[in-house]
């Protein structure tokens, strides 16, 4: 291609209306005026929101559209305060006001790692929709390890700290495994809320509600709504049921019914 002018250590920036919505330095560039379109290399920046920085990025190569108004970052790297990125290439577009990517990203935040394929964010990355059935490492801070989410797609919300997965959402953690149509997980507090047909299977302890709440770190679980848990021949409805991880035990709350097997009924009366 023919390049008009070669330029080293340009900053590069786009304002529209008085409003700064990236800012990108290179250590090299060239520009070709026919076609309006910028080539950088070795690349430092930032995306910008009410002017203020929102996070970083780094990226080897840069291709600006001037005409279109579009940016394209091949290799981005991006981070925050409390997050980062990484994905093969990533695109901003002035008339959305989007990034987008298709390929595989990697996301890290807080105590969650998220891989997905393909994402789309504002430009503050406060709200994020990943799609290619994500999937979430969680640490718990607990001796069996990470918990693992996945589902057909996934929201963050960072500004609440909540990590929405939808469709056919599953958990699984040590030996428990959580299945339901929707999951949110509250960084803040470390919790769980399942929706949607909830079923839980523990050790030899299966369970299912419309509902349930999931403490991480109480090692809780409960469940509301048409509740029902069973364990062998033994079963235990009631409006609220509470499995103990810890202790491997069921409680109940409200209104109860069980069927308890004749096996377990002669061992409590023999006091074993």
């Amino acid at each position: 291609q023919k390049y008009d002018l070669f330029m080293k250590g340009v900053t590069f920036s786009e304002i529209v209306g008085g409003v700064k919505y990236w800012e990108i330095k290179s250590i090299s560039s060239e520009i070709n005026k026919n076609n309006e379109v910028a080539y950088l290399s070795e690349t430092v920046g930032a995306f910008f929101k009410k002017g203020i920085p929102t996070f970083q990025i780094i990226s080897p190569k840069v291709l600006w559209n001037m005409k279109t108004k579009e940016i394209f970052i091949d290799s981005a790297l991006g981070y925050g305060k409390s997050f980062k990125f990484e994905t093969q290439s990533l695109y901003f577009s002035l008339g959305s006001k989007k990034l987008k990517t298709d390929k595989d990203v990697v996301i890290e935040r807080g105590d969650s790692t998220i891989y997905a394929k393909g994402f789309t964010a504002d430009i503050a990355l406060e709200n994020i929709s990943l799609g290619g059935r994500p999937k979430a490492e969680i640490k718990t801070g607990q001796k069996d390890g990470l918990l693992y989410v996945e589902a057909d797609s996934f929201e963050i919300d960072g500004i609440n700290g909540i990590i929405k997965a939808s469709g056919a959402a599953a958990a699984n953690r040590g030996e428990l495994k959580l299945y339901c149509g929707e999951l949110k997980y509250r960084e803040n507090g470390k919790t769980l809320l399942a929706a949607g047909k909830v079923e839980i299977v523990f050790k030899e302890i299966t369970a299912g509600s419309d509902s349930a709440v999931y403490n991480i770190m109480g090692e809780k679980i409960i469940l509301s709504g048409n509740a029902v848990a069973k364990r062998g021949a033994s079963e235990l409805k009631g409006d609220k049921l509470i499995i103990n991880l810890k202790d491997n035990k069921i409680g109940v709350e409200g209104r109860t019914k069980a069927f308890i097997e004749e096996e377990i009924i002669t061992k409590e009366m023999n006091g074993k």
